[in-house]
């Protein structure tokens, strides 16, 4: 638990003339696009329920509605204290005749709301000042669909711990567990476009309409900035985070053939089958000193490899396999390619190996996603042989592009929240990295005239994202990687910042929280850097 402290008070120095600006922009710019707050409860604390109205009314935004479904309380508070609130035209309550459960309670409350946006909030929880006019002027820039912001928590007394500072948009990591939480503000007719709240399970109703809003949603961005305060329930008592449920229609909608089930941290473990048809190109990268290469003998084993290819290595015989070799690696990994009939590629790093206990199932797990629809590269776990993470969910080792150490990937007992779960990375090494053919060439390959020697493979996987592809990432396969690196020639990196750096900085900063929470400007948001501020290497790649 992370407990009130210094980086409290970033996020609450938004000062009263500051917040009159935004009410005099809102007023101007925007003065008929409401926010539709939607709240389901029965029998709350009454302090909550004025906490909750209070923050609102402080808000900076002034175009909201507050749409409260009254699920049955027996207490008589609860009436008598929505009354007191005074809220006119912006407080709408409705009252179940019976309690129906938090899923219809909020189907009601989206049935009195008349805003343009949405978001559901809970009785209790506060609201930053400035978070709903930040969260309409993103949208209003952007023309994004939803916008989601980072959270903490709130106890009784009012203090605030447990920050949670959320990564970019991932579907994948979404399907998995509802990490984008609160505040989440989504446009209303994104809402009926997905037909509304559903009728779910209580506890995933949420997790159910964002997964179903996001398969249609023009955009889905990440506002960074502590702007909600979730209440913390006694006797661990929160919303669940996830729905099995939902995962499983999910991929019923979207046609993937898989199963789900729930892990023992409560995330849900999704499990795709890889088609049975479908050919596989391995092309093993070997150092020229390289005098053995252990994951040669596990591919030539393997059923589900057709084709196994050296690329590099030392002059002579290659371990009885066909060689390609080239001016530069780029230039040999692209003639390796040329060489092969496969559907997919499997990239690898022929010093390296699979973890132990791996068998034949990890080909299929890689194989499972490069398969899906809008899918570039996969990438997965992979480990420095001392056991240190060179890649994960979120963390990334790219120091040789940070000029401070501090940047450089963490421990990992210090790694990001969800880093052990699949997700969407800009990023994927070819340490390890699967990709079907005609992406791989409908991108043209690697950049051998650039990159020739070094980062052409963290090259490829920010165009295939240019290009509308995800990458996807899964920490159910660990490859052991051995490669000797060298720090990258000054021009490549040079380059990469030239060409990719908002992403480089994005992708560095998204796995430092302490870092996030330390670097923000009065409003709660992140401090940008200049791509010259962050050029020079500090270690090989």
């Amino acid at each position: 638990m992370i407990g009130a402290g210094p980086w409290t008070q970033a996020f609450s120095r938004t000062s009263a003339r500051e917040l009159k600006a935004m009410r005099r922009v809102a007023l101007e710019a925007w003065p008929r696009r409401r926010i539709s707050l939607l709240t389901t409860l029965r029998d709350p604390h009454e302090a909550w329920i004025r906490a909750t109205f209070d923050s609102l009314r402080r808000q900076a935004y002034p175009t909201w509605e507050w749409c409260v479904c009254d699920d049955g309380s027996t207490l008589p508070h609860v009436t008598s204290s929505l009354r007191a609130l005074r809220g006119g035209r912006r407080l709408k309550v409705r009252t179940a005749p019976e309690p129906a459960g938090e899923t219809a309670g909020l189907a009601r409350a989206l049935d009195a709301s008349t805003g343009e946006f949405c978001a559901v909030i809970g009785c209790g929880d506060t609201l930053a000042p400035d978070a709903l006019f930040r969260v309409v002027e993103l949208m209003a820039v952007s023309g994004a669909d939803v916008v989601y912001t980072d959270e903490n928590s709130i106890d009784e007394a009012g203090e605030l711990s447990d920050p949670i500072l959320k990564p970019s948009w991932s579907s994948e990591l979404l399907l998995s567990t509802n990490y984008i939480g609160r505040l989440c503000v989504i446009r209303r007719r994104a809402i009926d476009a997905a037909g509304g709240i559903g009728s779910g399970p209580d506890g995933g109703s949420e997790h159910d309409l964002l997964l179903r809003v996001t398969e249609r949603a023009k955009d889905v961005r990440h506002l960074p900035g502590i702007l909600y305060h979730r209440r913390r329930l006694p006797h661990g008592a929160d919303t669940p985070a996830r729905s099995p449920e939902a995962a499983e229609a999910a991929l019923a909608r979207r046609g993937e053939d898989g199963s789900v089930r729930v892990n023992g941290d409560g995330s849900l473990l999704i499990r795709r089958r890889a088609s049975d048809v479908s050919t596989v190109a391995a092309l093993v990268r070997l150092p020229p000193a390289a005098t053995q290469a252990p994951v040669l003998d596990e591919l030539t084993s393997c059923e589900r490899i057709d084709e196994v290819i050296v690329v590099g290595g030392p002059s002579g015989s290659a371990h009885g396999l066909e060689a390609v070799r080239g001016p530069s690696p780029a230039r040999a990994a692209n003639l390796a390619v040329s060489r092969t009939t496969s559907e997919y590629l499997l990239f690898c790093d022929g010093d390296g190996r699979l973890a132990k206990g791996a068998g034949d199932a990890w080909i299929g797990e890689l194989l499972a996603h490069a398969e899906r629809r809008g899918v570039g590269a996969v990438g997965c776990r992979l480990l420095y042989r001392d056991g240190r993470l060179r890649q994960g969910a979120r963390s990334i080792d790219l120091g040789a592009l940070s000029q401070r150490p501090s940047e450089r990937i963490p421990d990992a007992d210090q790694a990001p929240r969800w880093d052990d779960r699949p997700s969407n990375p800009a990023i994927v090494r070819a340490d390890c990295m699967v990709i079907a053919r005609n992406r791989f060439e409908a991108v043209g390959g690697f950049d051998a005239t650039r990159l020739p020697r070094s980062l052409y493979d963290v090259d490829l996987a920010l165009r295939l994202r240019e290009r509308g592809l995800g990458n996807a990432y899964t920490p159910d396969v660990t490859f052991v990687c051995g490669f000797a690196r060298e720090a990258p020639p000054a021009d490549e990196i040079a380059y990469m910042w030239e060409r990719w750096w908002e992403e480089l900085y994005e992708a560095l900063s998204d796995q430092h929280e302490p870092a996030r929470l330390a670097r923000r400007d009065s409003a709660g948001l992140a401090i940008p850097t200049t791509a010259s501020s962050a050029v020079a290497p500090t270690a090989g790649t």
